[in-house]
């Protein structure tokens, strides 16, 4: 499995352009236009591939026995290829409305004790890397999603070391997701074993 976790280096736009067609280009516009470049130049530089293998690799989440999955904020891409199949997520821990606060359950924030906004992100990137795995649709399975444990226990994941570990129920079975806090950010991997 390869992670990669870095930086967007908003000044590497024109370089990383230069690696791409004027017509691929075009197709991958905003919004998230530079943390799109850096996700298709791992996919060249990994796959070998040509531009429209890559955006085909983007829209199954696999090619040549590998899956992929892919988040993003402003100024951050968590990037994961593994011959598991894998999901990811990344969130930054910003300001929005209290109300969003409620979008999980007094229930869910009892498994990490108070509700938060750092709190509520930390269920949001468990829950979403394990979704973005499933083949149901994306809303629906939100309400689908048991928390059945949750606690602070170190698992290092190729290079990275997470400092969650959750047990999750989706349509009957459960997973183990981990999570990791640092910068005011929050990061989730769910891999299957």
């Amino acid at each position: 499995m390869q992670l990669l976790l870095q930086k967007i280096d908003k000044n590497e736009k024109e370089n990383l352009e230069k690696s791409f067609s004027d017509s691929f280009l075009k197709i991958i516009q905003p919004p998230y236009y530079n943390q799109k470049l850096y996700k298709f130049l791992t996919y060249k530089e990994y796959f070998k591939a040509d531009e429209e293998t890559l955006l085909k690799i983007d829209s199954e989440h696999y090619y040549q026995w590998k899956y992929v999955s892919t988040s993003y904020t402003w100024d951050t891409i968590f990037l994961a290829i593994s011959e598991e199949k894998i999901g990811i997520d990344v969130e930054e821990i910003k300001e929005r409305s209290q109300e969003m606060l409620d979008f999980f359950s007094d229930d869910e924030y009892a498994f990490i004790w108070e509700k938060s906004r750092k709190n509520f992100f930390l269920l949001r990137t468990a829950e979403e890397c394990l979704i973005k795995t499933s083949n149901a649709c994306f809303f629906e399975d939100w309400k689908n999603v048991k928390i059945k444990s949750y606690e602070k226990k170190n698992q290092e994941i190729s290079g990275i070391k997470f400092s969650r570990e959750w047990i999750m129920q989706l349509h009957d079975k459960q997973y183990k997701v981990y999570s990791w806090i640092t910068d005011n950010k929050v990061y989730s991997i769910w891999v299957s074993k």
